[in-house]
């Protein structure tokens, strides 16, 4: 729940990698192949499965990261469809996944607030 507001501060310098990392890294196989790599080098599966992830913010397990990937793809999703004037479908589980995790962070942020809001089949906060 620390994870949205926590890389705001951080917006300028992801947007200056991914734009560093397009430009110098234009071979999308062979920087899939040296990302999973380094990857698999890098996060090790603890004992318990679990795999722990250093983020910009902090440690995160793999599987909460993978989370909040989902809202990334949902946000752009999002605004890929409004630059292009065109509906793009969303994959369901992951519009589900973004959902729940912004209402929990919500819910997170303001503790028994007189707000609820609902977002059917999704959440209720």
């Amino acid at each position: 729940l620390e994870w949205p507001p926590a890389t705001s501060a951080y917006a300028a310098r992801i947007a200056e990698d991914v734009e560093e990392l397009a430009t110098g890294r234009p071979d999308l196989t062979a920087l899939y192949a040296e990302v999973e790599a380094a990857f698999l080098a890098d996060v090790p599966a603890s004992g318990t499965g679990e795999r722990l992830l250093p983020t910009r913010v902090g440690t995160m397990r793999l599987a909460d990261f993978l989370v909040t990937r989902t809202v990334e793809l949902i946000v752009h999703t999002d605004d890929l469809g409004e630059a292009l004037g065109t509906e793009i479908p969303y994959d369901r589980q992951a519009l589900a996944a973004c959902t729940r995790l912004l209402a929990d962070v919500l819910a997170d942020r303001a503790p028994g607030g007189s707000v609820e809001v609902r977002v059917p089949p999704f959440a209720v906060v």
